[in-house]
C-alpha cells in the first residue's frame, strides 16, 4: 500500500510534472521550424555585416529621426528646422567612411581599412555630445509616425562602447528580431491552414528565403516593423475566422492594427482589413449582440486610438506642421479622375486596349517591375539588380503560380466554398494594401509623372499570402510530384538568398 502523501511531497511532485511538462514543450518545438530560423538569423546577420552603413533605402534618414529622437526626446521635423537632415556626428562618420559616394557608383568601395578606421577614430574623438543631437531636419521622414524610431531608440541608447558604428550595428540587429518574428508568425499562420509538416515547411521557407525581406531585416528602416505588423493580423484574422471571435484574438488583431497604423503611412490599408475581418468573422459567427458590443470594442479602440494619436502627431509640429494633410491637398487639387485611373491600373498588369489612352507615368514601369523585379531584387540603393536570368525565372515562376491558383479555383469550387471566410479574409487584406499603392501612386503621377512611387518593398507586408498561395499551389500537384516541387522551390529560395548576398559583397568589397 502506497503511504499518503504530504502537502510538500505534493507540492514538490507538482512542480517537477510543471516542469517536464515545460521542457516536453520546448522539445515539441517542430525541428524544421528550429532550423529555419536558425537559416534565417545566420542570413539577416550576414545582411547587417554585409551592407554597408545607411546603403539601405532611406537608411541614413532613417538612422537620423531615431538618433533626434534618443538625444533628445523629439524627432526631426519634416520642413524648417536647422538645415540640417542627419547630425554632425552621422555627417563627418558617412564622409570619413566614404559613405556617401557609395550611391550608384558601382566602382565606389567604402573605407575599411585599418588607417581610415584610425583616422575615423580620431575624428570621433573630437565630437561633443551636442554634435549627435543636432539633427533637427529637415529630415524626409519625419512625417513617419514614431512607434519603429521609438523601439529602436532603446539599441540606439544600449550599444556598448558609445560608438557611432556600434549604434548603428546594433540598431540593425534590433531590426533583425522584427524579421525573426516574421518568420516565427508565417509558422504560426501555416500550422493554423496546413496539416502536413512539409507545407508548413515550406510556406514558412518561402518568407525565410526572400532576399528582399532579409535585406530590409538587417537594416534600420521601417518596413520591416511594418511587414510584421501585418503578419501578425493576419494570423489573428485567420484564428478568429476559422475559430470564432474570443477576446484574446480580438484583441490581437486590434493591437496589430494600432502598431501598423503607429509605424508608417502604409500602415493605414490595415484599418480597412480590420473592418473586412469584423463583417467577415460577425457573418460566420454571429455572435449575440452583448459580445458584439463587447469584441468590437476590444479589436476596434486599439485602432482608433492609434488614429486619434496619427492625427495629434500630424497635425502638430512633430510631423513639421501637418505634412500629410497638405499633401492630400496638394495632390487632391489636381483632380481624381476614376476613368483614368482604372485605366491606369489596367494598364499596370495588362496590356493596353485599343479605346484606352496611354497610361499615365512611365510605359515601361507595370507588374514587371514592382511585383518581380524590385520585389526580390533591387538591393541597397536599388543598384543592386538580380541577375537578367534569375528575373526570368521568377517572372515564369509567377506566371506559374498564377495559373496554379486559377485552377485550383476552378478544380475545387467546393473547397473554395467551404473556406470562403479565410479566402476572402486573406483577399480583402491584401486588397486593401495594393488598391492604396495604386491609388497613392495615381495621384504621385498626377503631380510627377515620371516618378510612379509604388516599388516592390511595399508589397513585402503581404508575404504571408505569397507563401500561402505558393503552398496552396504545391499541395494541389499529384502526390508524387509535391515533393520534388517541395524541394525546387525551397533549393531555388536558397540559391536566390546567396546570390543575392554574393552580388551585394562583390558589390561594395571585390
Amino acid at each position: 500500500m502506497t503511504p499518503p502523501q504530504t502537502d510538500r511531497q505534493s507540492s514538490t511532485l507538482a512542480r517537477v510534472s510543471t516542469g517536464r511538462s515545460a521542457l516536453g514543450r520546448s522539445r515539441a518545438v517542430p525541428r524544421p521550424l528550429v532550423a529555419l530560423l536558425a537559416i534565417a538569423t545566420i542570413q539577416v546577420v550576414a545582411w547587417a555585416l554585409v551592407l554597408p552603413p545607411f546603403q539601405g533605402p532611406d537608411e541614413d534618414a532613417h538612422f537620423a529621426y531615431v538618433q533626434k529622437l534618443a538625444e533628445t526626446g523629439s524627432g526631426p521635423v519634416a520642413s524648417g528646422g536647422n538645415g540640417r537632415a542627419i547630425s554632425s556626428e552621422q555627417n563627418a562618420a558617412m564622409n570619413e567612411a566614404q559613405l556617401r559616394s557609395l550611391r550608384g557608383v558601382l566602382g565606389a568601395r567604402p573605407a575599411w581599412s585599418d588607417a581610415e578606421q584610425e583616422r575615423w577614430r580620431e575624428v570621433e574623438a573630437t565630437l561633443s555630445d551636442a554634435e549627435s543631437a543636432d539633427g533637427l531636419g529637415p529630415n524626409a521622414v519625419a512625417q513617419n509616425p514614431p512607434l519603429y524610431y521609438a523601439l529602436e531608440a532603446i539599441p540606439y541608447h544600449l550599444a556598448p562602447g558609445g560608438s557611432f558604428f556600434n549604434r548603428v550595428y546594433v540598431m540593425r540587429l534590433a531590426s533583425a528580431v522584427f524579421y525573426l518574428a516574421i518568420v516565427g508568425f508565417m509558422w504560426l499562420i501555416a500550422s493554423e491552414l496546413f496539416r502536413p509538416l512539409w507545407a508548413r515547411t515550406l510556406a514558412t521557407a518561402v518568407v525565410a528565403l526572400q532576399p528582399k525581406l532579409a535585406m530590409l531585416g538587417g537594416i534600420i528602416n521601417p518596413d520591416i516593423l511594418l511587414a510584421l505588423t501585418w503578419t501578425a493580423f493576419i494570423y489573428a484574422g485567420l484564428l478568429i475566422v476559422r475559430r470564432g471571435p474570443t477576446p484574446a484574438r480580438l484583441a490581437g488583431a486590434g493591437l496589430a492594427t494600432a502598431a501598423s497604423v503607429l509605424t508608417h503611412g502604409r500602415g493605414l490599408p490595415l484599418v480597412g482589413a480590420l473592418v473586412a475581418l469584423l463583417v467577415i468573422a460577425y457573418v460566420r459567427w454571429r455572435p449575440p449582440r452583448r459580445d458584439l458590443l463587447r469584441g468590437l470594442a476590444i479589436a476596434a479602440g486599439p485602432a482608433l486610438l492609434a488614429l486619434l494619436a496619427l492625427y495629434v502627431f500630424t497635425s502638430g509640429g512633430a510631423a513639421g506642421g501637418g505634412v500629410y494633410g497638405g499633401e492630400v491637398s496638394r495632390l487632391g487639387a489636381k483632380g481624381f479622375d476614376a476613368r483614368e485611373f482604372l485605366s491606369y491600373v489596367w494598364q499596370f498588369y495588362m496590356p493596353r486596349l485599343d479605346f484606352m489612352e496611354p497610361a499615365i507615368g512611365p510605359a515601361d514601369y507595370g507588374f514587371k517591375q514592382v511585383y518581380i523585379q524590385s520585389f526580390y531584387g533591387d538591393l541597397g540603393w536599388l543598384e543592386i539588380e538580380l541577375p537578367r536570368f534569375a528575373t526570368d525565372l521568377l517572372s515564369l515562376a509567377t506566371l506559374l503560380l498564377l495559373l496554379g491558383l486559377y485552377t485550383v479555383v476552378v478544380r475545387r469550387p467546393r473547397d473554395l466554398r467551404r473556406a470562403w471566410p479565410e479566402v476572402a479574409f486573406v483577399l480583402l487584406t491584401a486588397l486593401a494594401l495594393i488598391v492604396t499603392l495604386h491609388v497613392s501612386s495615381y495621384r504621385d503621377l498626377l503631380v510627377n509623372p515620371s516618378d510612379p512611387l509604388i516599388t516592390g518593398r511595399y508589397l513585402l507586408p503581404l508575404v504571408s499570402v505569397l507563401a500561402m498561395g505558393v503552398t496552396v499551389v504545391v499541395m494541389a500537384l499529384p502526390r508524387r510530384l509535391a515533393p520534388i516541387a517541395t524541394g525546387v522551390v525551397i533549393a531555388f529560395g536558397v540559391v536566390l538568398q546567396l546570390s543575392a548576398l554574393g552580388i551585394t559583397f562583390v558589390r561594395f568589397y571585390a
